[in-house]
This record gives C-alpha cells, sequence and structure tokens, in this order.
C-alpha cells in the first residue's frame, strides 16, 4: 500500500552531512556492521538506520533517546517523511519519543540527516527496551490507522549510561588493533600505541595515544569523540588532551591524546570510544548532550621491556617519526647513563647524558623531554631533566640534555628501560616516544684520562705536598695541602658545553678517610681548571694537624633537584 506522506516535524538544521553514497538495505540485522542496525527502507526514496539508543536512569526514572540517519536514495531534496518514533519495553508497552527541535525537514539528494529523540518518564518502575519502532500514523481516518515501518531491535546499539558495558564481540578490539568509529562516516583509521600512568594527586591518570591514518584521497576531519576508563562496573569520561590535530591529509598518521583519571583504587580494565549526540528541547537553546559508546579496547598489557633494542654509550636513540617534541633534523644519542652517590641519603642518582646533533643549516631549540628508567622487575622511576643554559642546539653542532633519576640504595640491577616522554598539553601530561635497554655503570678511576661527558681531562703529571704555617700575632698553626697537575682539558665531543654542569669536585681525605678539605670548580668560566701545570692549594679546616699520607679524591658532581650527587673519577694517593 502506498501510504500518503504528511509534513515533518518542524526544526532547525541539527546534524546534516552529504555523502554520495547510498547504504544498502541490509535484510536484517546480522548482516548490518557492527555499532549500527540494518537499514530500513521507509518508502521509495528513503530509508533509515539507527545509529543509538540511549536507556539511563535518572534521579526521577528514566530517560530515553535515539539517533537516526534518513537516507535519501534519489537524486533530488526530500522532505523528511511522516513518522513516530516509539521505544518498545520488554513488557510490550510502547513510548513515543518527542523529536529534538533541531531537528531538519528534508534531505539532501544522495545525503543523509540525524535525527535526534528523547523522553522522559517519571516512574521507578523497571524498563528494559527492547525495540525502536518507526511508526506512521494515519490520522485522516477514524479510527486512526498505525503501519510499522520499521522495527529495529536494541541489541547492541543500547546505551545504558553510567552503567553501560559493551559486550558484542565485534565491538571489542585488542590493543594494538585498528579500527574506525562505527556510526561515523569518517575513513579514518585509529590505533593504540601507548598508555602511560602518571597521578594527578593521588589519583592515577592514564595518558592514552592514539595513532590517526588516513587512507583516503582526501583530507579528513577528525570525528568528535572521548575515551573513557571503566574500572569493574564504574565508567569515567576522559578528556582531550589540547593541542591535538584537526584534520589528517591523505596518507598522513598523526596522533592524538586522551587522559583518563580513575578513583585512587581503581584498576583500569577497558577502553571505550564514546561519540556525543544532543537533544534540544523545544523552547529551550541550549541542548542536552550526552555521550553513548561505540567499541571498547583493552589498556595496553605489561610491557615486555626484553624486547626493546639494547644500546650502548654512543648509539643512537631511534624517536618516534610522529613525534613533534624532536626536531627531524635532530640525531639522538645516548652518551652516558652512570651511577652518582648522594652522601648520607638511602638513595643514590642516576645520570643520562643525550647528544642532540643538528644536521640542518638553522638552530633548533634543545628539546624539552621527560625521562623514566624502568627496572627489570617493571618499577619505574621518573626523571628530571637538568636546567641548561644552552637554549639552542647550532648547526653542525649538538647540545646535551642531562637526566637525572633518584632510586633506591635497595636497587641492585644494571639493566634498566631508559624511557623518553613527549609532554603533551599545559598539564604536561606525558607519553613515550622512545624506548631501550641499556646498562648503568660504575665508577671508572684513572689518573691519566679522566672522563666525563662531553669533557675529558688528561693528566700528564701530578704530586701532592704539604706545609704548615703559624699565624705570628695568634701562634695557631695552619695545614695545606698542594696538588700539582698538568692538565690537557677539553671537550670530547663538538658540543656546546654548559658551564655549571658538570662540575669538578675535589676531596683530601686522611689515612681513615675523614675529609680533610675540598674543592668545587667549574669546567669553563673564570674560575675554572685551565690547562697547563696548575697548583691546587686546600686549607685544611677539620685538622689540628699534618696528616701524612693523604689521598685526593676526584668527582665529577651534577646538581640535582634532591642536591648534588657524585661520581668518584680518579683517586690520587701521596
Amino acid at each position: 500500500m502506498k501510504l500518503p506522506w504528511k509534513q515533518a516535524a518542524a526544526g532547525l538544521l541539527l546534524v546534516s552531512t552529504l555523502t554520495l553514497s547510498v547504504p544498502p538495505v541490509w535484510a536484517d540485522a546480522a548482516a548490518a556492521p557492527a555499532g549500527l542496525s540494518a537499514s530500513y527502507a521507509l518508502n521509495g526514496s528513503t530509508s533509515l538506520q539507527v545509529k543509538s539508543i540511549l536507556q539511563e536512569k535518572t534521579a526521577t526514572g528514566w530517560r530515553i533517546g535515539a539517533v537516526v540517519k534518513l537516507y535519501n536514495n534519489s537524486a533530488v531534496n526530500v522532505r523528511v517523511p511522516d513518522h513516530e518514533l516509539r521505544a518498545k519495553g520488554a513488557d510490550g508497552n510502547t513510548f513515543t519519543l518527542q523529536p529534538s527541535a533541531a531537528n531538519v525537514k528534508t534531505i539532501p539528494a544522495y545525503g543523509f540527516v540525524e535525527l535526534s529523540y528523547m523522553l522522559e518518564i517519571e516512574s521507578q518502575a523497571p524498563l528494559s527496551v527492547t525495540d525502536l519502532l518507526c511508526v506512521y500514523v494515519d490520522w485522516s481516518v477514524y479510527p486512526k490507522a498505525e503501519t510499522v515501518l520499521a522495527d529495529v531491535p536494541a541489541g547492541s546499539l543500547l546505551w545504558r549510561g553510567k552503567d553501560a558495558a559493551i559486550e558484542d564481540p565485534a565491538l571489542l578490539k585488542g590493543w594494538g588493533e585498528a579500527f574506525t568509529i562505527p556510526g561515523t562516516t569518517s575513513p579514518l583509521e585509529f590505533t593504540p600505541v601507548s598508555m602511560y600512568k602518571q597521578f594527578t594527586g593521588q589519583s592515577p591518570t592514564y595518558v592514552v595515544k592514539l595513532a590517526v591514518r588516513n587512507p583516503g584521497s582526501y583530507a579528513e576531519t577528525l570525528p568528535e569523540f572521548t575515551l573513557s576508563g571503566r574500572s569493574g562496573s564504574r565508567s569515567t569520561l576522559g578528556t582531550k588532551i589540547e593541542g591535538a590535530p584537526t584534520e589528517v591529509n591523505p596518507g598522513e598518521t598523526k596522533y592524538i591524546s586522551f587522559t583518563v583519571t580513575l578513583e585512587p583504587e581503581a584498576n583500569l580494565d577497558s577502553l571505550y570510544v564514546m561519540t556525543p549526540e544532543s537533544f534540544l528541547k523545544q523552547g529551550q537553546t541550549a541542548p542536552l548532550t550526552y555521550w553513548t559508546g561505540r567499541l571498547a579496547f583493552q589498556p595496553q598489557a605489561s610491557q615486555n621491556f626484553s624486547v626493546l633494542p639494547v644500546l650502548k654509550a654512543g648509539e643512537r636513540i631511534v624517536v618516534d617519526p610522529h613525534s613533534r617534541a624532536v626536531n627531524p633534523d635532530l640525531g639522538v644519542t645516548l652518551q652516558s647513563l652512570q651511577w652518582f652517590e648522594n652522601e648520607g641519603q638511602q638513595f643514590k642518582t642516576a645520570v643520562a647524558k643525550i647528544k642532540f646533533a643538528n644536521s640542518s643549516q638553522s638552530p633548533v631549540p634543545l628539546p624539552q623531554l621527560g625521562a623514566e628508567l624502568v627496572s627489570a622487575s617493571g618499577v619505574p622511576f621518573s626523571g628530571t631533566q637538568l636546567t641548561s643554559a644552552v637554549r639552542e642546539v647550532l648547526p653542525g653542532l649538538g647540545a646535551v640534555g642531562t637526566y637525572t633519576f633518584a632510586v633506591p640504595k635497595s636497587e641492585e640491577g644494571s639493566r634498566f628501560t631508559l624511557r623518553l616522554l613527549e609532554q603533551q598539553g599545559q598539564q604536561l601530561y606525558k607519553t613515550p616516544i622512545a624506548q631501550l635497554q641499556t646498562e648503568v655503570t660504575g665508577d671508572e678511576l684513572s689518573t691519566e684520562l679522566l672522563k666525563f661527558y662531553p669533557f675529558e681531562m688528561k693528566i700528564d703529571s701530578w704530586g701532592i705536598s704539604n706545609m704548615a704555617m703559624q699565624n705570628i700575632v695568634t701562634k695557631a698553626f695552619s695545614y695545606t695541602y698542594k696538588l700539582k697537575m698538568q692538565l690537557d682539558i677539553r671537550t670530547s665531543d663538538e658540543v656546546i658545553a654548559d658551564g655549571a654542569q658538570p662540575k669538578l669536585y675535589m676531596q683530601i681525605e686522611n689515612l681513615e678517610g675523614k675529609i680533610l678539605t675540598s674543592k668545587t670548580y667549574p669546567l669553563t668560566g673564570d674560575n675554572r681548571l685551565a690547562n697547563g701545570i696548575q697548583s691546587i692549594y686546600f686549607e685544611s679546616t677539620n685538622s689540628d694537624q699534618l696528616e701524612y699520607p693523604i689521598t685526593v679524591k676526584i668527582y665529577e658532581l651534577v646538581p640535582t633537584p634532591l642536591g648534588d650527587a657524585k661520581r668518584l673519577i680518579s683517586v690520587m694517593k701521596q
């Protein structure tokens, strides 16, 4: 029977998206793509597809919402056909949903529109929506005649608000598995690539990075969506980190990151991809926005660090080419990772020095990166990049980034995973851009060639002497020790060195190991140690007699946020 069509519900434009391809009409819901209903023919030119169904508990009862797509299969604009959208409960009762005031009246040729519907029910009676009905009501006859144009099973389309769980196997993805977002027309492919856990106050925050690839021939705008973290039966809506790209060019891959903060005691079980829907009540100006889940994927499992590349000092670090934290013209090399001691503390310090070499013809800013050391048992230790006076890397030269890590003295392993982290947004969220295995080395003692990157100090000769002097007025004695060395100090690499770090720290000990006196020298500036013969005088302040024999210890000194850390590099005994 050919049905007479009447004027659609009045409304304003909410969504009107033109597409040049007409979707097929599936015979049943089983043949429809995951996350969408089958397509139902309403008349000769219009078909319907359900995008989402909401059933949400409210303080006073229930909220039922639905979003449908109406497709125009003809070459001319057509009006939205007359219809009512009804939700059917498990008890057989039906509820007529109200159309949004923003719903459109016309469907463009070979295009589609999205229409939104909602109903709020003040009832505490149990409710379970099983179907969504599209019904034509003929009011020209008495009694009115109703024709069901489409009966769409709710199934996996039903979203139960905060209590919802995605269980359809077709909508469950594994970590690292590419997906497109159901319910959108975007061809963009999303792949989870990293997940980094940090803390906001006492609550764990997961920073999840997705790679976005455009396989098409035209630039594509990112669809609006976010991630939600699920812990047990609780879900927490995440936030997109500012600065995310809005468009991806053909064949291009970009990154987009989200943060999900859970309760302090919660564990992340799964991640949901959420898309927004909106409904505008008649007479109101601001629409109600709600989120529905489109698919889920598992969080990143504990990483197997043993499969990461093993690097030695002087070898190049491979940085994620899609990262914006390191300019592509900068080569990144691990120069050293060494243990330093912190006197009187129950921790030790690992110091990593990373060279950034500029192969371009223009100065490039020195990257500001986060860093992390991960022990063999998986315990992470956060690092700090020391402030440097070197702000940019000049063409043909390098600059050094120094990172310090506080590690408990009980940590006896030497093999660690080193992560370099890109800082995201104004809140300094972080995501990994490079990971590698390496050894943390200890003291390297010498009295001939002292190495403390980016410097080397060659000692051609040295000698220790002492003297006692008496003040003619007070008759008090003072004791002085003299270290005489012939030095050749130079940088061991083509880098611009920071004058504030590292420094040389020298201390004199007696036979029992008591520190008699000490001095600190920078390696650049007016007070630095210079090449040639140097005589360094130490005035003893911790002894009332001249000590013999004595030992001179030379340390590399690095300032850290927790105090100075030092590494023994030479021992000279009298």
